[in-house]
């Protein structure tokens, strides 16, 4: 067996000081925050740049369908390590970003929940193809659950088909996080399954919604670096 030692993980939806200090001292590699994103978790500007300010990790802002201006300004205002855009953002406005921002974009790839739906494989080789021909620096594969009209794409709790994920990952040109119900319990199946560059999760390591729960954060960290495949 190979031990997996340089999996990236990444712990988003971080809303507060403490859990900030908690990510970064457990050992992640990078800290996601929500700045409009359709989530409890999503933060104001002012509390984006000032979490950003006390993170000893690299900082990524999520946005779910923002106006470009709107990213723009925050990425000059904060300066993150990387955009994600979360939402349903076509390649041509990662085309529009790249002319104004030299911080690396990424993108999630939403996939329905286990046993909702299947996506064939062809189609979603074809959207990974256009995001990266636009500019894409890396994907994020989550899960997406529909309730009626509604749509909720990422912090479902929720793991997607990681069968698909697994075929994605070996295809693609660029590297792959792998989000979508991960948590302590499932983190090491996740990754000797699907060989993602890194994992990333929100809610499975919560003790309430937004609050970090640090038995969970060094539990999940631990077992992800541990893990064999």
């Amino acid at each position: 067996m190979t031990f997996i030692n340089k999996v990236k993980i990444k712990i988003c939806g971080v809303t507060n000081g403490e859990d900030v200090r908690l990510v970064c001292n457990a050992g992640a590699d990078f800290l996601g925050l929500l700045l409009d994103v359709p989530s409890p978790r999503s933060l104001t500007l002012e509390g984006v740049e000032s979490l950003s300010k006390i993170s000893s990790v690299p900082v990524v802002i999520l946005f779910s369908d923002a106006e470009t201006e709107k990213i723009l300004n925050a990425v000059e205002t904060i300066r993150p390590y990387a955009i994600q855009l979360q939402g349903s953002e076509p390649p041509e406005m990662i085309i529009e970003l790249r002319k104004s921002v030299a911080t690396e974009i990424w993108k999630a790839l939403h996939f329905p929940a286990q046993g909702d739906d299947v996506v064939p494989i062809e189609e979603a080789k074809q959207m990974m193809k256009e995001y990266a021909t636009a500019g894409a620096d890396k994907f994020i594969l989550d899960t997406v659950v529909v309730r009626g009209e509604k749509k909720q794409q990422g912090g479902t709790g929720r793991t997607h088909d990681w069968g698909l994920a697994k075929e994605l990952v070996v295809l693609s040109a660029l590297p792959v996080f792998l989000a979508g119900g991960l948590n302590p319990e499932n983190v090491c199946e996740a990754i000797e399954k699907v060989r993602p560059y890194g994992v990333d999760l929100s809610s499975g390591v919560e003790m309430s919604v937004g609050k970090k729960d640090p038995v969970k954060v060094q539990s999940f960290i631990t077992r992800a670096r541990g893990c064999t495949a």
